[in-house]
């Protein structure tokens, strides 16, 4: 009733007043928490998601939250830190998927060299194949910058590298990039042609 659901969190930011803001901000900080230290609580043992409706409806909500762009970008920040973890969860927990039904397949499937099966993907990937593909194209377009390096020549005449400080942008562009290689890693052709487009 107070956010409904077709709600375009990006432009209602944008032009919304302070108290909007500050309630969007908070609803990132929110979600954000409860899920990264709830959403095990809701992962079956068989690969289902109990209440999936409702999970995909909050990390829907948490999609949309990081799509906002405020000025100094800490509703994004707020949003990274899950998607993170939740990136790299997915990840363990397919590769631990793949190994333990590696002995069960009687040549079903090609084996990988870490002994992982090809091509069995843990249930959870085809549940969250959407917010997937949205979290990467937010993630591809939203990539903060790496280091930079400038090439300066000295007092003495010697060419020398010299290399910017910006710690904090540096330090979302490593936290980005390791989300991107977790994404790639569980989809490598939806992020390879996210970042072609």
């Amino acid at each position: 009733a107070i956010l409904p659901r077709d709600t375009n969190l990006k432009e209602a930011y944008a032009g919304g007043s302070a108290e909007g803001c500050l309630f969007v901000s908070r609803l990132a900080l929110f979600f954000g928490t409860y899920m990264k230290s709830y959403l095990s609580l809701f992962y079956l043992t068989d690969g289902s998601i109990a209440q999936e409706p409702i999970v995909l409806e909050a990390l829907m909500f948490l999609i949309r939250i990081s799509e906002v762009e405020d000025e100094d970008g800490e509703i994004f920040k707020t949003c990274l830190e899950f998607w993170v973890d939740f990136t790299k969860d997915l990840y363990d927990s397919d590769i631990a998927w793949k190994h333990r039904s590696a002995p069960t397949l009687a040549n079903g499937g090609a084996a990988s060299g870490n002994g992982a099966v090809a091509g069995i993907n843990h249930p959870r990937l085809a549940v969250f194949d959407d917010i997937l593909h949205r979290l990467r194209v937010i993630m591809i377009d939203r990539m903060a910058k790496p280091e930079e390096v400038i090439i300066v020549e000295d007092d003495n005449g010697e060419i020398v590298r010299e290399q910017t400080k910006d710690t904090e942008v540096l330090a979302q562009y490593k936290t980005m990039r390791e989300c991107i290689v977790y994404l790639a890693n569980l989809n490598y052709d939806n992020t390879e042609a996210r970042s072609e487009e």
